[in-house]
């Protein structure tokens, strides 16, 4: 078989035996092994990319610069420049925490994202070799859905 994986964009309306062989494909047996892995060198893998994680330091950025922070950041400086020096710099130690607090929510809420997508990984038996085997989803094979939690 070749190392080519043709596209079908509406493989889902043809006939099973048309997309079989224009993958290449045998519906009885899927891909070989050595098929599977020379597809994936070529192609790459079939799986969604990480997300990429925002820096701690631009987390701070961000918070710092949210319109609500800039505006009691500037409610302090002008009260210590009107001579409430006391109440100023309370408005700008109690910032501390709301800009802690924030950061310290946004970076747990990415971590809670980053559980929901291994949690929701997609999982199938595929076919390959005539036997049954735990899908990777390269390209290309046989896969055979199969209801409740798969066994590992």
């Amino acid at each position: 078989m070749s190392t080519s994986a043709p596209t079908l964009p509406e493989a889902y309306a043809l006939d099973v035996s048309l997309v079989a062989s224009q993958l290449g494909v045998v519906p009885t047996t899927g891909l070989a092994t050595e098929e599977v892995a020379q597809r994936a060198v070529a192609h790459g893998a079939n799986a969604i990319g990480e997300a990429k994680r925002e820096q701690l330091w631009k987390m701070i950025r961000g918070a710092i610069f949210e319109p609500f922070i800039v505006a009691l950041t500037i409610a302090g400086l002008l009260a210590i420049a009107v001579g409430e020096v006391r109440d100023g710099i309370l408005i700008l130690v109690v910032l501390v925490p709301i800009i802690g607090a924030d950061v310290a929510t946004e970076f747990r809420a990415e971590r809670a994202l980053d559980a929901l997508r291994a949690a929701s990984a997609p999982t199938a038996r595929a076919t390959g070799d005539d036997r049954n085997l735990p899908a990777q989803l390269t390209h290309s094979p046989i896969l055979r859905p199969e209801r409740g939690t798969p066994q590992q």
